[in-house]
């Protein structure tokens, strides 16, 4: 059996804290937009999106369920 990692050092969880913050706003601004400009929510957006990248155009329901 391996042994657990270490723990993150300071500089390694400041770096993931920003990230998820960037993450955090980044979702946020495009919720916003896609609110703004579509009246969309982030899961519709989502579950379009995913049926466009399908060559049919279309998926099964528990496929787009699983996506979500």
């Amino acid at each position: 059996m391996t042994p657990p990692p270490p723990p993150p050092d300071a500089a390694q969880l400041g770096a993931y804290f920003a990230l998820i913050e960037a993450s955090s706003l980044l979702k946020h601004a495009v919720e916003q937009q896609l609110r703004d400009a579509g009246d969309l929510s982030y899961v519709q957006f989502q579950l379009l999106a995913t049926l466009g990248d399908s060559p049919t155009g279309s998926r099964r329901m528990t496929d787009l369920a699983d996506g979500v």
